[in-house]
């Protein structure tokens, strides 16, 4: 079997830049990302943005908030949102 059998793609589109360098991220642009099958939303925010959780407000794939259970899906488009300031 191949490896890349393992892995599926997704479209990151991110207003907070991540913890790894992706080489085509730019903030509010897709960026296409490759991850294990099976991966959880939660998985993903973890992996990416441990280092600035305490900046996202909102995470949404295929434009739907969704939770950290979710299991991503090849294809799928994730938005990570950052929090919204104002008083």
């Amino acid at each position: 079997m191949d490896q890349t059998d393992d892995r599926i793609i997704i479209h990151l589109r991110s207003f907070i830049a991540p913890n790894h360098p992706l080489k085509d991220f730019r903030p509010g642009i897709l960026c296409p990302v490759y991850i294990p099958r099976r991966t959880t939303l939660g998985e993903f925010v973890t992996h990416f943005f441990s280092k600035r959780a305490n900046q996202i407000g909102l995470t949404a794939v295929n434009g739907r908030v969704a939770d950290e259970q979710t299991i991503l899906s090849d294809g799928d488009q994730v938005d990570v949102y950052e929090l919204l300031g104002g008083g």
